[in-house]
């Protein structure tokens, strides 16, 4: 076999390992456990749900603190997709998705591939009503995100079925009952206002860098929202100093 045929991108891919072995499985442990640690990250089910959804993440292309930051979620031992982590999937994939009519009583999306073809999918509170999901407590408080996220799952699901890989949204209530819709989207709400520069410093994020922000913490009065930021602000000079830090253990 020739050299150019060894490093064919078919070949590399087929030789990485699906799921992480060695060292690798062994950072990405000792990051659940540092991370779950975390008031929010412990209501998402402890290191094994955090686990799960790094995996996932690593999978689909998803930068793994987007993932645990509302992209992801880990319900009744199955992952599944936010609807706001969807939408973005498509657009990253080169497809779009309009609102064609989105109230609380309707929701009509359009989905448009790359090549110009489209999908159209539409969930009603009639739709609901005839499902027996009405009564549900996550109707009630939030029917107009209910519909937006049953329409998107659906056209998710029939015409985008290869960007979401084997992940899905929740096709059951009761699973996205155990969901904090008001959690998420502050969460995603925090992360939209971030610079680029704070979202590009948080993808580069690992265990141990991590264990190394939460010690600055710990030694000064700052938050470590502020630590971030400042941090992601000169990244040169964090990473060296994380570099002294680890050095000395």
């Amino acid at each position: 076999m020739s050299e150019e045929t060894q490093n064919t991108p078919a070949l590399q891919e087929s030789s990485r390992s699906i799921l992480p072995i060695g060292e690798e499985a062994n950072n990405i442990i000792k990051w659940a456990k540092y991370v779950a640690q975390a008031p929010y990250y412990q209501k998402m089910g402890g290191e094994a749900a955090i686990i799960s959804i790094w995996l996932a993440a690593r999978e689909l292309g998803i930068p793994e603190m987007q993932a645990i930051n509302g992209g992801l979620w880990c319900v009744q031992g199955r992952v599944i997709l936010s609807a706001p982590m969807m939408n973005q999937m498509i657009w990253k994939a080169g497809h779009k998705i309009e609102k064609i009519t989105h109230t609380a009583e309707i929701c009509h999306l359009r989905g448009i591939r790359k090549d110009g073809t489209t999908w159209e999918e539409a969930f009603t509170l009639q739709d609901a009503k005839k499902a027996g999901l009405l009564g549900k407590d996550t109707w009630a408080k939030y029917p107009r995100k209910m519909l937006f996220h049953s329409a998107m799952r659906d056209l998710c699901r029939n015409f985008f079925p290869e960007v979401i890989g084997g992940c899905d949204l929740a096709n059951d209530v009761i699973e996205m009952e155990e969901i904090n819709f008001e959690d998420s989207e502050k969460v995603f709400a925090a992360r939209s206002q971030a610079s680029k520069e704070e979202q590009d410093f948080l993808d580069s994020l690992d265990a141990e860098k991590l264990e190394y922000i939460d010690e600055i913490v710990a030694a000064t009065s700052k938050s470590r929202e502020d630590i971030i930021k400042q941090a992601a602000s000169n990244p040169e000079k964090f990473f060296e100093s994380f570099k002294l830090y680890t050095d000395k253990k």
